[in-house]
């Protein structure tokens, strides 16, 4: 080693350095030269022609700025920076042009103990090379513009290493952190999300000022060149750089460190595969142990017949990506092994791998065995060397970690290695309990959690809830806004449907760029439903998605893209969709349905918003949006594969900062909207004239059972009616499906039992041939008549419940479904473990509860008699 001092003494050894070169001139492939310069850079130079190219790199230690800012997320900011910002006398562009135009490649990256750039090129070029290096280490001066950037790019690769656990090395950092305790290796541990966030452009500046000098840097140079003048390069690129006083500090290991360090850690996430990573306490760079550890690696993984393809593999044919990897650090190492399946036992494989591994110490390679795997390491070692790049890397890495000469010793190294020493160093790394073990789950293998609803009240009136929905992969949301049916004022009734439709239209519109663009970049569906009842947006993602479709949907509440011109075409397009609908067999039946069961009430929106709706403008519908988009309105629901705690915490932030307004419930309905009808009533109906049959609908008004908390009460409304409908329209054998087949005059029967929190209604609609029509509303008649003697038996009640169990499963499979119905049940007032408890009622129904509901509820009814126009 040789120290460059600014006199004489410099050029008289320099002038030693010439001889001896041309001496050595001879030679392919020189060893290693090292000189310290006065600035306390230090340059390492390989002489190797056997091509006329040349590669360096400057390798900076990291530890001295990490020691004091753990996990900040500077260095991966800063990585960024080093590939886009401009220099302080260059353009980014013209710097990539000027070393594209003589072949010269940048390479970046960084790792747990240091940060580098390195080129390559024609040797030729080296003063060139120099230079880029000297501005990518010296002469960068980002901009706002660039740190931000450098940020969103950082946000993205910590996301990324959630999603990509093994391949981004976030398993291995997380491993690091588990078995060593100490703060050197805290701080270099993952990135925190929450220190990243608050990271600013002033952060830079320590960063760049602990790291970014010159006698914390190695500057190593391989190729064709002669070593006296890359050290005379050197000092006159790099000489007038300014030493800084380096933070010597030793971090504190634990005082009293546990005997047993075995840590096992299990985790959910959005996978394919489980992930399976195994680490133990291994020797570091600087230990004499360490040429043995990397013969351990060539025993398990590297040679041919490796430990892991003949005892592992031929055991486990399922294990993908089977490996074992030694991995040194300053003062400890790591030995890995992982794999990956698509199984979701993992743990036999992980048992029989821990366990043969304690018994390793027992069999070390020895005679040929050992040698061949010194020889396949010496081979991979000299394989390495082949790319002067990874030379470069080699070499300056091993110089921080204390001497560069560890990395040439390590051939001969392999070669003094005994059976007894790998016989130690097995006993000691892998039959102690000093390990630990990390598993990552898809989270479709995640199991229910044991409550599985969470339901929270804020403080502007928003009712939110998240239910755990084990197995899920994809998260669903539901937004709902409520609509006070029974209010007296025709006109608010007709300003909160006309709102709703608005924002329906909005969200629904798929020539709507913007909104569009915002979703594809979130990766989400998104869609809105009125229901007469409430607004309702459902939403879907994947589960590590939700945080941003919260917070854009939080946006799109308060503040949406709402303006008079948007509501001047909204307004027509809603109008003419209802004017289109409005002829529809089905809304025709529905709506004269509701207006018959319910008249006077404007239950039915599309008949509400057909007249006088000229007087509605701008003004007063975004008053109006204004007053109602309130908490007091609002009810939340999520539903996913997550942590029930903190994904409460993070709904409920999203929409506490809206205002919490006042309720639209402002009137109540009579007491005959939730009451029988008092008698049998006829309605007759015109179809357009083109309608291939004839139509008859029954409708009953019943008891609500949505207010209900009684089990009683639940089992002898919900659980009977619902025995009723599966005997009369929703089975396959239904009795008016058997009786219009026996006169020819079934073409399709349909029926829905609903309700809300007001009213309930049983309805059902048979399709008939319009020349049957009478016959076909006789035989309905005679079966309806009878439904108050109908015989009931225990085989109709199971079937009813199985099927209907199974309707309601397959309904709500989907998360945003079962998202809906919950966000449905907190508006309606309901408890949120309302869904388990009804379908909990079906066990519980007797023939005597349906017999009763068959004799209070379905006495009178609305006969609908709908025919075509002739």
């Amino acid at each position: 080693m040789t120290i460059i001092k600014r006199n004489y003494t410099y050029w008289v050894i320099l002038s030693a350095f010439i001889l001896v070169a041309g001496s050595l001139f001879a030679l392919v492939k020189s060893p290693p030269e090292k000189v310290i310069l006065p600035n306390g850079l230090r340059v390492i130079v390989v002489e190797d022609r056997s091509l006329p190219v040349a590669a360096a790199g400057i390798i900076f230690n990291t530890h001295p700025y990490y020691l004091n800012n753990c996990n900040a997320g500077i260095g991966r900011i800063y990585r960024s920076l080093i590939e886009s910002a401009d220099f302080e006398n260059e353009t980014r562009f013209d710097f990539n042009a000027r070393l594209e135009s003589v072949g010269i490649i940048n390479e970046f990256g960084g790792g747990q103990e240091m940060f580098y750039a390195a080129c390559n090129g024609n040797a030729e070029n080296l003063d060139m090379m120099l230079d880029s290096l000297h501005s990518i280490a010296f002469r960068l001066k980002p901009t706002d513009a660039d740190f931000a950037q450098g940020k969103y790019e950082a946000i993205r690769y910590v996301k990324s290493a959630k999603r990509y656990p093994k391949s981004t090395g976030l398993m291995e950092k997380m491993m690091w952190k588990d078995l060593y305790h100490d703060s050197a290796i805290e701080c270099h541990g993952p990135i925190s999300e929450s220190k990243l966030a608050e990271a600013e452009f002033a952060d830079l500046k320590n960063f760049t000022s602990s790291i970014f000098v010159p006698n914390n840097a190695v500057l190593v140079v391989i190729g064709d060149i002669q070593a006296t003048e890359v050290f005379k390069a050197a000092m006159q690129k790099f000489g007038d750089q300014q030493a800084a006083v380096i933070s010597t500090d030793v971090p504190e290991s634990p005082k009293n460190p546990a005997s047993s360090r075995k840590i096992e850690n299990i985790e959910y996430a959005d996978l394919e595969e489980t992930e399976v990573l195994i680490g133990f306490e291994a020797p570091g760079i600087s230990d004499p142990d360490m040429a043995a550890a990397s013969l351990w690696q060539a025993a398990l993984y590297d040679i041919n017949n490796s430990w892991l393809e003949y005892a592992v593999r031929k055991d486990f044919p399922e294990l993908k990506n089977l490996f074992a990897r030694y991995v040194p650090g300053r003062e400890q190492g790591l030995f890995l092994i992982g794999f990956s399946s698509r199984e979701a036992d993992v743990e036999r494989p992980l048992n029989f791998i821990l366990t043969s591994l304690s018994n390793l110490y027992m069999t070390p390679p020895r005679g040929n065995e050992l040698q061949s795997m010194v020889e396949m390491m010496q081979l991979k070692t000299l394989e390495k060397r082949e790319s002067r790049l990874e030379r470069v890397y080699e070499l300056g890495f091993a110089e921080l970690m204390g001497n560069y000469r560890i990395s040439e010793g390590i051939s001969a190294a392999f070669s003094r290695v005994t059976p007894p020493d790998m016989k130690n160093l097995a006993q000691k790394m892998f039959s102690s309990d000093r390990f630990g073990v990390r598993i990552i789950y898809p989270i479709k293998n995640q199991k229910a959690e044991d409550i599985p609803v969470k339901m929270q009240t804020l403080d502007n009136g928003a009712r939110v809830v998240v239910r755990s929905f084990a197995g899920s992969e994809v998260v669903g949301l539901s937004i709902l806004f409520g609509v006070d049916l029974c209010v007296g004022n025709e006109e608010e009734q007709k300003l909160t449907r006309l709102v709703a439709e608005m924002v329906c239209d909005y969200i629904n519109d798929h020539e709507n760029r913007k909104l569009n663009a915002q979703l594809d970049e979130i990766g989400a569906r998104l869609e809105a439903v009125f229901t007469n009842e409430s607004l309702i947006i459902s939403a879907r993602t994947r589960n590590q998605k939700l945080p941003e479709l919260l917070a854009f949907l939080s946006q799109l509440l308060q503040q949406p893209e709402f303006s008079e011109a948007y509501f001047t075409k909204a307004k027509e397009r809603i109008l003419q969709r209802l004017a289109d609908e409005k002829n529809s067999i089905n809304n025709i039946l529905y709506g004269n349905m509701i207006d018959g069961l319910y008249p006077g009430m404007n239950f039915y929106s599309p008949n509400l918003l057909g007249s006088d709706m000229n007087k509605i403008n701008f003004a007063r519908i975004k008053k109006f949006y204004n007053d109602w988009a309130v908490g007091a309105n609002l009810c939340v629901a999520a539903v996913g594969n997550f942590d029930n705690e903190q994904t409460l915490k993070l709904v409920a932030s999203a929409f506490a900062a809206l205002p919490k307004g006042k309720s639209a419930i402002k009137a109540t309905c009579p007491i005959w909207v939730g009451q029988p009808l008092e008698k049998i009533e006829v309605r007759e109906v015109k179809l357009p004239a083109n309608s291939e049959y004839a139509y008859i609908g029954v409708g009953f008004r019943m008891k609500p059972f949505l207010n209900l908390s009684n089990q009683e009460d639940i089992r002898t409304t919900f659980g009977a009616n619902s025995v009723m409908s599966h005997l009369l329209f929703a089975s396959n054998n239904a009795l008016i499906l058997q009786e219009l087949k026996k006169i020819d005059a079934n073409r399709g029967l349909s029926g829905i039992y609903r309700a809300n929190q007001l009213f309930s209604i049983f309805t059902f609609y048979a399709a008939v041939p319009v020349e049957k029509l009478d016959e076909a509303r006789q035989t309905i008649e005679r079966v309806v008549a009878q439904i108050p003697e109908l015989k009931v038996s225990h085989e109709d009640i199971q079937a009813a419940g199985r099927k209907l169990k199974s309707w309601f499963n397959r309904a709500l499979e989907r998360s945003d479904a079962q998202a809906a119905t919950l966000a449905g049940f907190l508006w309606n007032g309901l408890r949120v473990d309302y869904l388990e408890e009804i379908l909990g009622v079906y066990g519980q129904v007797t023939i005597e509860d349906v017999k009763q509901s068959a004799g209070s509820n379905f006495k009178n009814y609305l006969l609908l008699i709908a025919r075509p126009e002739k």
